[in-house]
């Protein structure tokens, strides 16, 4: 009885959060919260985001932005957009350095935001001594609802704001919709990462110098073992989603794991990814350049048409698992204020911007209108004359990163009610085992630190197919033992049995 009715309190929710989404969508951006921009000092403001690298046409770009915010809130924007390979040593490095500057991009996935929150890197948003949320991000936290906003707190502190957007995930992937018609390749019979063995090797025989499998260090189909990740996702320490098993393991040590190393495993002996697979992150340049057959992706409704836009090739999507509503979500795209920011306020003020504001939002994310992208007859937008996401001077290809993507303009390679369906994709998930579970790392610091060297010695092998499972596995799993895995799963266990025990 409980469980049914924590899914009719979900469910509830969703319905009285997606109102919320349609009238963000729809308006031009309540701007609450700005404080009289001539009484403000001129800033500089530095926004550290994770995409491609430096678009050509950047500066142009935060011209148009700087002219338009310089009214509102007295500052101008600098956004440094570090390439997704280099993004995680780059800005560990740049947070350890104590280096000035105003907002980051993280998640539980990169710049692991418990770690990093709990660290005291990020501004502590909701703090009662200078309560910047209640100051300038009214609206964004309105928008965002007090499910959504409330998952991404850590023991009801707010360290950053999450993007509004998809609340589930579901995994799979896309694949270049011309190569499977040309080819005339089935997906009819796929229904596991192993049924892919024949299309891989379809593509492999018949396209000489395409790469058929999207596989990447940290950027791998391991995401499709779809593992909770309690302490984020480069610890090798989970949980299963969904399930009555509520235990914490080592990841070296099930099941699942070594499946997946064994077929990815296969896969690299049959030449199906990169050679330099285990020491390249960065796919963009392969699947910009048409090289890639397949991208993995978040398979939420929108997928294909988003994937189309920014790399310019038609896709068609697989999924491989339901939507589950997990920490994921709730920590899986966020932008928190630096606590060495000189002006914490001012960055708050443009999040709020970010996020209620259409013009801003959409030219952050897509450029300038006219250059990067005008508006059709069906009020959807689409690369002007003569441009294509290969040759336009801006495409991050990154909207789900940077704030409200609800007030994004609709592309015409995108259907035109795709929030209604987001709206039903939510509704349909189910909650993972752990949902809201946030774990308190300061007993396990330490080992925290030692485990996130034992994934980045093995993982990228392991998960690419790079090394041989038969050796390597035992060896990342006697490694965690050394560097303290006990002991975290069960300060983990401990207090994941008693928060769960406080929910009944």
């Amino acid at each position: 009885m409980r469980r049914a009715r924590f899914f009719l309190a979900l469910a509830a929710m969703l319905l009285v959060a997606a109102g919320a989404w349609a009238g963000g969508a729809k308006e031009s951006g309540a701007q609450s919260g700005v404080t009289d921009a001539s009484k403000l000092a001129p800033y500089t403001l530095v926004w550290y985001m994770r995409g491609r690298g430096v678009e050509k046409d950047e500066g142009l770009v935060e011209d148009a932005i700087n002219k338009y915010i310089k009214p509102k809130i007295n500052a101008t924007l600098k956004i440094i957009n570090i390439d997704r390979g280099a993004y995680p040593e780059k800005t560990a490095a740049i947070v350890a350095s104590g280096e000035a500057f105003d907002m980051i991009f993280t998640a539980s996935w990169v710049l692991n935001y418990p770690q990093y929150a709990q660290k005291g890197a990020f501004v502590w948003l909701n703090d009662p001594n200078n309560n910047l949320q209640e100051k300038y991000l009214k609206g964004t936290v309105e928008l965002l609802g007090d499910f959504y906003y409330g998952g991404s707190a850590i023991q009801g502190r707010h360290y950053a704001i999450p993007v509004n957007k998809e609340w589930a995930h579901s995994n799979g992937f896309v694949f270049r919709k011309d190569i499977i018609d040309k080819d005339g390749i089935d997906l009819s019979k796929v229904k596991t990462f192993e049924d892919l063995e024949p299309v891989f090797q379809a593509v492999k025989d018949k396209e000489p110098g395409m790469i058929p499998l999207m596989s990447y260090a940290n950027n791998s189909p391991q995401s499709f073992i779809d593992w909770a990740f309690p302490a984020g996702e480069r610890v090798p320490v989970v949980m299963y989603q969904t399930g009555s098993d509520l235990k914490v393991y080592n990841m070296f040590e099930r099941p699942e794991t070594l499946k997946y190393y064994n077929t990815a495993r296969k896969y690299y002996q049959l030449g199906f990814v990169r050679r330099d697979a285990a020491s390249t992150e960065d796919y963009t340049p392969d699947y910009a350049s048409g090289k890639l057959f397949t991208q993995i992706v978040v398979t939420h409704p929108g997928a294909v048409g988003e994937v189309t836009q920014a790399f310019g090739f038609p896709v068609t999507m697989l999924s491989f698992s339901p939507p589950i509503i997990s920490n994921s979500e709730t920590q899986g795209a966020m932008n928190a204020i630096s606590v060495t920011s000189k002006d914490p306020a001012r960055a708050a003020m443009f999040m709020e911007l970010e996020n209620t504001d259409v013009w801003l939002n959409n030219t952050v994310a897509f450029g300038i209108e006219g250059k990067h992208w005008v508006k059709t007859s069906t009020g959807q937008v689409d690369f002007p004359p003569g441009v294509t996401a290969q040759t336009s001077g801006y495409v991050p290809a990154i909207n789900w990163a940077f704030g409200n993507q609800f007030l994004n303009y609709l592309w015409t390679t995108e259907p035109v009610d795709k929030w209604d369906r987001y709206k039903a994709y939510n509704k349909s998930a189910a909650p993972s085992n752990s949902l809201g579970f946030i774990v308190n790392l300061d007993p396990i610091k330490t080992e925290l630190a030692a485990l996130n060297n034992v994934w980045a010695e093995f993982v990228p092998g392991l998960e690419t197919g790079s090394t041989d499972p038969a050796v390597y596995v035992a060896r990342a799993s006697a490694k965690a033992k050394e560097a303290g895995i006990d002991k975290v799963i069960s300060e983990m266990q401990k207090q994941f049995d008693a928060w769960k025990a406080s929910k009944k």
